[in-house]
C-alpha cells in the first residue's frame, strides 16, 4: 500500500500519528465552561441562585481574569465552583510520576470530580 505523502501532516496533541488529510486531523474539543471573572460577577450569580458563590476549595469568593471561578462538572449549590488556580493546583496533588532516564511519565487514576463522577475537561475555553 501507497501512501501519498503530499497531504501529509502531523500536528497538535497527535504528533505521533499520520493523517493523510489536514481535514482528518480532530483536534482535542474546548469545553465551554461558566466562568465569574468578577467579585461582582460572583455577587449577583450569589443572588441569581439564591446561593453564596464561593470556591470549593480555598472558600474564598474572589475572582479575576487570571484566576476565574469555574463550573467544570455537573455539581450545584455550594461546591459547584472551583478557582482555575485551585483546580490545577488539585490536579497537580492527584498527579502520579514516573520519572527514567529518558523520559517522564504523568497519569492521573482518574481525571473526574470527585463529587459529580463527571470526567473533568482537558481544555478549558473561558
Amino acid at each position: 500500500m501507497e501512501i501519498d505523502e503530499t497531504n501529509l501532516c502531523e500536528k497538535g496533541h497527535i504528533a505521533n500519528s499520520v493523517h493523510t488529510k489536514l481535514a482528518d486531523e480532530e483536534f482535542e474539543e474546548y469545553e465551554e465552561v461558566d466562568a465569574l471573572k468578577s467579585e461582582e460577577e460572583c455577587a449577583a450569580k450569589s443572588k441569581e441562585e439564591g446561593d453564596d458563590i464561593k470556591c470549593r476549595f480555598c472558600w474564598t469568593n474572589e475572582a479575576t481574569e487570571e484566576n476565574p471561578l469555574i463550573k467544570a462538572c455537573l455539581c450545584q449549590g455550594s461546591v459547584a465552583y472551583i478557582h482555575f488556580m485551585c483546580l490545577r493546583n488539585w490536579l497537580e496533588v492527584k498527579r502520579q510520576t514516573k520519572i527514567s532516564s529518558n523520559f517522564s511519565s504523568y497519569y492521573w487514576r482518574t481525571f473526574e470530580c470527585e463529587i459529580c463522577k463527571k470526567a473533568l475537561p482537558l481544555q478549558i475555553k473561558i
